[in-house]
This record gives C-alpha cells, sequence and structure tokens, in this order.
C-alpha cells in the first residue's frame, strides 16, 4: 500500500517502516517532506521504483538492510540534494538486483558489496541539480572480488562524478557502454582496460585519467567506439591500444591531451599514439580529427578497412608522422584522409609504409592524393629506437 508523504507520518524525521513489510512499493514515500531518515523491517527483500526518489531532507548514512534483494530504478535517486549531508551508501551482499538510476545524484561514500554482474545504466550518475551545486560522492569502495564479476558498466553509470578517484573497473569487465565514465574529472589511480573490453560511445569523453591509462594485450578482440576519447585526458606520453582492438569509430581521438602540468597552467599533448593490433583494422570517419597528438601516429595492422567513405581518418591532425608499421599492399585510402594534417606540410615528417611499397601506394587509389609525402618507413626519424623498443618487449 501506498504510504503518506507528509511530515504527519514521521516522527522526528524517521520513518518507521511496519516491521512486517517485505517489499516497499513503488513511489511509496517518494518527495517526503522531512524525512531524514528510516528504520527498517527486520525482513525487507525489495524496495520499488522511485520509492525514496527526491526525499531531499535525508541525511547521515543509508544502511541498506542485508535482507533487501531487490533494488527498483530510481529507488534513492536524488536523496539529499537540498543539503548534500549523505555520508554514507551501504549497499549488501543480498542485493542481487539493481535498477536504473538507482542511486544517480547521490553523495558521501558509496560502499558496493552487490552480488550483480553490471553496473545499471546512470546508477551512479551525479544528476544535473548535484552537478550545479557541485557535490559529488567521495568514493567508490568495492572489494576485489566484487570488482572481478563486474562484467559491464552501463550506459553514463558514474558520468559526472568529478571526485572519483579509482574506477571500478576489474579484470572481466567486457563493456563500458556509452557515457559510461565521461566527466570523471578527478581520477588519479591508474586506468587498466582488460583485453577484450569494448568501450561504447563517449566512453571517457572529458574525462581526466591523471594516473594514465593503459591496455592489455591477448587474443580477445574489441571495439572503441565514436567519440570515446573525446577531450580526454589520457595522463600518458605514449597511448598506447592493445592487440585486440580492431576496431575504431568515428573521432574517437578528438582533442586528446595527456593533462595539464603541475601548476595547472599549460595542457600537455600526447606525444605518440600506438595501435598494435596486426591484422586487419577497421577505422571510422575522423578517427584522428584534431587530435592534439605531436610526434607520431603507429599503427600496425597488416591492412586497413573503412566503414565510412568520407574518410578524414587523420584530418587536421598536428601530428608529424604516420607510420604504417606492418602494411600490406592491399589499402586503400580516401583522398580526404590527411587533408589539414601536420605530416603532409614542410614542419612534418611524412607517412611511412614499409620500405618495398613506397612506390605502390604512391600510385594506390587515394594515396596517390600524397604521394610527395610517402616515405620509406626505414627513413622515418624514430625508426631506430621504436624498433628497439620492440625488440626489448618482446
Amino acid at each position: 500500500p501506498m504510504m503518506s508523504r507528509d511530515a504527519s507520518f514521521l516522527k522526528d524525521g524517521i520513518l518507521r517502516i511496519p516491521y512486517t513489510l517485505e517489499k516497499l512499493g513503488q513511489n511509496a514515500c517518494q518527495s517526503m517532506s522531512g524525512l531524514k531518515g528510516v528504520i527498517w523491517p527486520e525482513n525487507l527483500k525489495e524496495i520499488g521504483t522511485n520509492a525514496f526518489n527526491y526525499c531531499n531532507s535525508w541525511e547521515g548514512v543509508i544502511d541498506i538492510p542485508n535482507t533487501v534483494e531487490k533494488i527498483g530504478n530510481d529507488a534513492f535517486s536524488h536523496i539529499g540534494t537540498s543539503t548534500n549531508n549523505i555520508t554514507e551508501v551501504n549497499i549488501p551482499s543480498s542485493v542481487t538486483s539493481i535498477g536504473t538510476s538507482a542511486f544517480e545524484g547521490m553523495t558521501g561514500v558509496i560502499n558496493f558489496d552487490a552480488n550483480v554482474t553490471k553496473i545499471p545504466d546512470y546508477c551512479f550518475r551525479c544528476g544535473s541539480t548535484v552537478v550545479t551545486g557541485g557535490a559529488w560522492y567521495d568514493e567508490f569502495n568495492i572489494s576485489e572480488e566484487r570488482l572481478a564479476q563486474i562484467t559491464a558498466i552501463g550506459n553514463s553509470a558514474f558520468s559526472y562524478e568529478r571526485k572519483l578517484k579509482k574506477l571500478p573497473i576489474g579484470p572481466n569487465l567486457t563493456k563500458i557502454e556509452s557515457y559510461g565514465f565521461q566527466y570523471c574529472e578527478g581520477v588519479t589511480e591508474p586506468v587498466v582496460i582488460p583485453n577484450g573490453c569494448s568501450l561504447g560511445n563517449y566512453a571517457f569523453a572529458y574525462a581526466h585519467l591523471n594516473g594514465g591509462i593503459t591496455f592489455e594485450d591477448g587474443e580477445k578482440t574489441s571495439s572503441i567506439t565514436d567519440y570515446a576519447f573525446d577531450r580526454t585526458h589520457v595522463g600518458v606520453d605514449d597511448f598506447v591500444l592493445g592487440k585486440g582492438v580492431n576496431t575504431l569509430g568515428t573521432n574517437v581521438f578528438g582533442y586528446i591531451y595527456k593533462g595539464y602540468t603541475p601548476d595547472g597552467k599549460t595542457l600537455e599533448r600526447v606525444k605518440r599514439v600506438i595501435i598494435k593490433h596486426e591484422g586487419t583494422l577497421s577505422m571510422g570517419a575522423s578517427t584522428f580529427n584534431t587530435s592534439y597528438v605531436t610526434d607520431a601516429i603507429i599503427i600496425h595492422a597488416k591492412k586497413i578497412t573503412y566503414t565510412n567513405s568520407n574518410g578524414r581518418q587523420f584530418y587536421n591532425t598536428p601530428v608529424k608522422a604516420v607510420v604504417f608499421w606492418n602494411l600490406d599492399d592491399d589499402t586503400t585510402l580516401s583522398t580526404s584522409a590527411f587533408t589539414g594534417s601536420t605530416c603532409i606540410t614542410s614542419s612534418g615528417e611524412g607517412i611511412f609504409v614499409p620500405d618495398d611499397l613506397v612506390d605502390h601506394y604512391k600510385a594506390q587509389t587515394g594515396w596517390s592524393s600524397f604521394k610527395n609525402y610517402i616515405k620509406p618507413l626505414t627513413s622515418w626519424s624514430g625508426y631506430a629506437d621504436y624498433k628497439a623498443s620492440l625488440e626489448v618487449s618482446e
């Protein structure tokens, strides 16, 4: 049954839910005026959709009972947004189902022990009201055991959480969906993407990965889709994609930077992007459009295919050299692929292909538009050092 939503149902701001209740229904306490906390029943199993949505006066700890198995959509979303006084949220191991936006807009410390395999869509997104107010939760704590169970981060699951220092990315993660960590600007711990983990549109867009990001190598293939690293601070000089990454979408690397200098005044640029996949690499339109990469883009693929005829894969990129390390003789190119790129100007070094294929590519469709800049791989200024680094890694 629906519960009253006014302060007369409370005692000193505390809601005492009937002790026999096992399910708190949809909208049960939504927007309840003056609600500051709850005394839970002994055998509560389900907290329904919107149950405590917009209970803006709640303060202190939200300690979900260890009998609860299911938490519905928006069950605790936008709680305490008028006070920002939620200090801690405890989600126990009994919980096996969490709905969309269940904790959206939450503040404080999140202790997450739910027995689930996916962080749901918008689950811990910082809601627009909280973004305006400048309050975000301080920590997201999860054990290594629980982290290893997580195989997917949902759409916008952690977006706009600007104080999140460590991202909950475990060894068995296979997908970070669209906007998963967008605008996570306070990350200080290293980010490691497991082999086989695909990234959705804008997955890390506008994030500041100040501890750096690396991709694990392995046999599992994966994709990075449109704008995944748009305007991202990747925290490294060399941004290296693992061997399993075989598909890149549109504008994946647009406006990427390394990050700010220690004094916070100057943005440093990425020196190299290295794509280690050695088979066929699929690229979308404008993959490197306006990517702030200075020294080289190095691609190990033997063949490159394009999902968009508009090309412009390296359009307007201030990179001095584009290096095709293992390219065979079967890759065509759009006539606009390098338009505006520094590599085809007097300030750049050029486009480098295996020595025995220079003449072939100078005459090849699309490539011939840039024939004056196609050069032998061994003439690239970084050739000897890069080859030596590969030999050491092997």
